[in-house]
């Protein structure tokens, strides 16, 4: 799914600011931001780099799409929506297990549309690639869990009803 990309003066859910990006990637008037590229935290009171980024479409860059995270924990808040990408994994991260494996993990974060604060409790279904479906719901910070693959391709997500009582 799409995410708009983050600029340089974008917030965090900790009301900190983004002030690095890419000067040469101008997105309406400001640098787009980048894995790497620094915000601030008057939270956790300091300065904390973007951790997660998702490779730009015909770049070699990391862009910072809208829900990703810095160091300290902070969400990206993207200030507009006309711009967007799509994660390259459809996944907040998708890394490999771990050294010894051939295998690929990726997670969604999930959040309330009207606040933007990450939604708990959520039930979902994510869908690997080869139709393996699994099924859960979002932890305290709003991820759900971590899906294992053979490959790091793209994983899909489906939001279901909270309980029965919502349904349709």
């Amino acid at each position: 799914m799409p995410r708009s990309v983050v600029r340089i003066g974008d917030r965090t859910s900790h009301g900190g600011v983004v002030v690095t990006g890419d000067q040469t990637l101008n997105v309406f008037g400001q640098a787009a931001a980048r894995k790497g590229d620094m915000t601030t935290c008057p939270k956790c009171k300091g300065s904390y780099p973007i951790v997660e980024g998702t490779r730009s479409t015909g770049s070699s860059q990391w862009l910072a799409l809208e829900g990703m995270r810095t160091a300290c924990g902070a969400t990206l808040i993207a200030s507009q929506h006309f711009w967007q990408e799509a994660d390259a994994t459809g996944a907040s991260s998708t890394v490999p297990a771990d050294a010894g494996s051939n295998a690929y993990r990726g997670r969604f974060q999930v959040f309330d549309d009207a606040s933007r604060e990450p939604l708990s409790g959520q039930r979902y279904r994510v869908t690997t690639i080869e139709g393996t479906p699994f099924e859960g719901e979002t932890d305290a910070d709003g991820y759900t869990a971590w899906t294992e693959t053979q490959s790091p391709d793209m994983l899909t997500l489906e939001l279901l009803a909270r309980n029965r009582e919502e349904t349709p």
